[in-house]
């Protein structure tokens, strides 16, 4: 289980998750949206063993500040490693941009 919430309050991104050497266009089927003027959005998707990319990209007039939860960092890519039932919660934070 993949949990990503989005933050940002006025801001507008999305994250979309894959596993690696799969098509990207098709991805995992999990692709999520915040679109401005929501403070957040949540969704989630079912995986199996082995490892899923997630990139964040900003929406017109805004930029991605930061992943918490199982993703760190200010990087817009992440990777994080799935064992066995696992569930991971991800949190991608948006601004506005000045």
């Amino acid at each position: 289980q993949v949990n990503v919430t989005m933050l940002g309050d006025g801001a507008s991104g999305y994250v979309q998750a894959r596993v690696p050497g799969s098509n990207p266009e098709i991805g995992t089927g999990l692709a999520c949206y915040l679109t401005s003027g929501n403070v957040s959005g949540i969704c989630e998707a079912t995986s199996g063993n082995g490892t899923i990319e997630f990139t964040a990209s900003s929406g017109g007039g805004s930029r991605f500040v930061q992943w918490s939860g199982a993703c760190l960092g200010t990087d817009p890519r992440c990777s994080i490693t799935f064992t066995g039932g696992q569930t991971a919660n991800v949190i991608a934070t948006f601004v506005v941009s000045n």
